[in-house]
């Protein structure tokens, strides 16, 4: 697959440092007249094909090509070949000699291996020369808005299909070939004889008189020829053998040493896997409960700790009883002071006046320790619940204490840090027994019951048999083998046959001046009678294209043109016919009988030229090779054919080949944007010198 991806316009014509990105599919290049577009075109056909010579045309295109105060053009192209980025860097100076073309690929690497110039370039990456490409995928806008009569554009089909190109003509091709072979050989004895004739008469003459001597000389030179090449096919077959029979015994040294090679892999990678410090820690010290264990430890000090924060909360709750207990007990002490006192005071009265006061007092006396008394009561409580707290989580402490270390004793057993630590080395412990499980299937698979000091030895004494060739997939080596002995000993036995009838042979009388002139006239002869054999290929190539085009390739071009105009006139018309005589045909949607070209209309005649184009350059090319350029091929269309036409480009380019449309004409560029999916490419004329 061919795509042209960017260009890039270094100095070239009226641009300078311009760079066009192309999609790979339907590229529509447009701007207004003198914009650039030829200049564009020109650049793409120049980094293909180069510029020509630097004398008549070819001396006014670089001089189109060359920026006005430079010495020379250049520019890089860059490609897509088979997936592969290319670039394409060239020079062009006023000569060819001053030309400079590379074409690298991606790492900068020489893409050919070898120079390159001129139109190697296009030839060696489209495959196809500089004629046929302007021939077949560059359609021109005079080309496409063809509106003479019926006989101009059947004369147009038929050199095209014949020729490939529209104003080559078959028949006269076949008439110049016709004049020259008649040059050389006469058809009939009343025609004038040729040079060919001429020389075979006068070798008849000469070979006359060595007739007898001749045939001795001939045979003797054909049993030579034989011998020899008999000789070297012997030869050839006997190599052929030994090369053939050390492939036989190296295929079967390579499955010895291969199968010891994935027998030694399986007991390195069990090795690997059960010799490691980790592996054997786990394998000699766990046991079916040691997971459980320590995963029972760790849940039981979580189980202890959870506790222990409860303890702690109720520690603080007796704590904070205690506090408020013994601010009561100060409380009540300073009021039973102070009652104490009334009361001693009440009492001293009570005694000294005689009166009730004297109970009174007695009575504060006697309670004012009562409340001391309950809070002092309630404060030693508090205190008591208090430490009974405190021995409880001194108790939870000590167990958790005891739990962690025979947790940390288990852990370091095993050359753990954590819980989380322990489960990932035993997961990865367990992996491994599996992994070693599976490689020892593996291993006990590949021996097959043999022994494995058996293989081993097997593959070390074959090893001496292993080269570095490798048979084609195809070829059974010693089925080979063995058809390359047989053509061996069948040469040998001709052989012998042979040189007996050569000893059998008459000497020769050496007549060199007459062998030396009939030498040189079948020099001339060969010449001559070669010339014609390539007249006559050529001439029945041309028939058989002439032919070909009437039973195959017209038929092909029928159908593929036919669905391009079909995608053309959205259905209307969708048949062409090309006949035995290369009259055009069409078939119109309303009328069951096809009838000539000429009674359509003008527009019809455009859009039957663009079909069979488009047709002819498909059929060329594989379709994934195909870039088609396309020069105001539209011109010509009225608004519902121009429409229909680049509806028609959109979906024959994408994927499978890429099209390059230019125009000037905003109808077009209406058309694309409208119907989307289509690389709109701008030229901005203000980046002209």
């Amino acid at each position: 697959m061919t795509r042209i991806k960017r260009l890039e316009l270094i100095a070239f014509g009226r641009f300078k440092n311009k760079t066009i990105e192309l999609s790979g599919g339907l590229d529509f290049i447009c701007g207004l007249n003198e914009a650039g577009k030829s200049t564009v075109r020109l650049f793409i056909k120049s980094m293909l094909y180069g510029a020509g010579g630097g004398r008549g045309r070819g001396a006014k295109l670089r001089e189109r090509m060359i920026p006005w105060g430079e010495s020379r053009a250049s520019g890089r192209m860059i490609i897509e070949k088979d997936g592969v980025p290319l670039e394409i860097y060239r020079e062009f100076g006023s000569r060819p000699s001053e030309d400079v073309t590379k074409v690298t690929a991606a790492d900068g690497t020489d893409w050919f291996g070898a120079p390159v110039s001129g139109a190697e370039v296009g030839e060696r990456l489209l495959g196809m020369s500089e004629d046929m490409f302007s021939r077949t995928v560059f359609i021109a806008q005079d080309g496409a808005a063809l509106s003479g009569g019926s006989e101009e554009i059947e004369a147009r089909l038929t050199n095209l299909m014949a020729g490939g190109s529209e104003t080559v003509s078959a028949a006269a091709a076949e008439e110049r070939l016709k004049k020259r072979i008649a040059s050389l050989k006469a058809k009939d004895r009343r025609a004038a004889p040729g040079e060919i004739d001429k020389l075979e008469a006068e070798r008849r003459d000469l070979a006359e008189k060595l007739r007898g001597q001749e045939k001795t000389r001939n045979e003797a030179a054909r049993l030579r020829a034989e011998i020899t090449a008999l000789e070297a096919e012997a030869a050839e077959a006997e190599k052929e053998t030994a090369r053939l029979r050390a492939l036989e015994l190296s295929e079967a040294a390579k499955e010895k040493t291969e199968r010891l090679k994935q027998l030694d892999a399986c007991l390195a990678e069990e090795i690997q896997l059960g010799n490691s410090r980790r592996f054997q820690l786990f394998k000699h010290k766990i046991k079916d409960d040691t997971s459980d264990k320590i995963h029972g430890l760790s849940d039981r000090i979580d189980e202890i700790e959870s506790g222990a924060y409860r303890l702690g909360d109720e520690r603080d709750s007796c704590a904070r009883m205690a506090e408020e207990a013994a601010k009561r007990e100060k409380l009540f002490l300073a009021i039973g002071i102070v009652l104490a006192a009334v009361g001693f005071c009440c009492a001293v009265l009570g005694v000294i006046f005689k009166t009730y006061d004297l109970l009174s007092g007695a009575a504060l006396i006697i309670i004012s320790p009562i409340g001391y008394l309950i809070t002092r009561r309630r404060r030693a409580r508090a205190i008591e619940l208090l430490g009974e707290t405190d021995g409880k989580i001194a108790d939870t402490r000590k167990r958790v204490s005891e739990l962690e270390t025979e947790l940390s004793e288990a852990l370091n057993d095993l050359e753990c840090d954590t819980v989380r630590d322990f489960d990932k080395k035993y997961a990865d412990y367990r992996a491994a027994e599996a992994k070693i499980e599976t490689v020892r299937g593996i291993y006990d698979n590949i021996l097959g019951g043999g022994d494995y000091a058996q293989i081993k030895a097997e593959a070390d004494e074959a090893r001496k048999y292993i080269i570095k060739e490798t048979p084609p997939a195809n070829i059974d080596p010693r089925r080979a083998a063995a058809e390359a002995e047989r053509r061996h000993t069948e040469a040998v036995k001709k052989i012998t046959e042979l040189k007996i009838a050569e000893g059998r042979l008459p000497e020769t009388v050496l007549i060199s001046d007459i062998e030396n002139n009939i030498k040189l006239i079948d020099e001339k002869l060969a010449e001559k009678r070669g010339e014609l054999e390539a007249l006559g290929m050529a001439l029945e190539g041309v028939r058989d294209a002439e032919r070909h085009v009437r039973s195959d390739y017209a038929p092909l071009l029928n159908e593929r043109a036919g669905e391009i105009l079909a995608e053309l006139t959205d259905g209307r018309r969708g048949e062409i016919m090309v006949a035995a005589d290369f009259s055009v045909k069409l078939k119109d949607e309303n009328a069951p009988d096809a009838k000539r070209a000429e009674l359509f209309s003008a527009g019809t005649y455009t859009q039957v030229y663009l079909a069979v184009r488009l047709a002819v350059a498909e059929l060329v090319q594989k379709a994934e090779d195909t870039i088609v350029f396309l020069d105001d091929v539209l011109t010509g269309f009225d608004d519902e054919r121009a429409y229909n036409a680049a509806l028609m480009l959109k979906k024959r380019c994408g994927d499978k080949r890429q099209a390059l449309l230019f125009s000037c004409h905003g109808r077009e560029r209406q058309n694309a944007e409208k119907i989307g999916g289509i690389n709109i490419i701008e030229i901005d004329d203000q980046k002209r010198r």
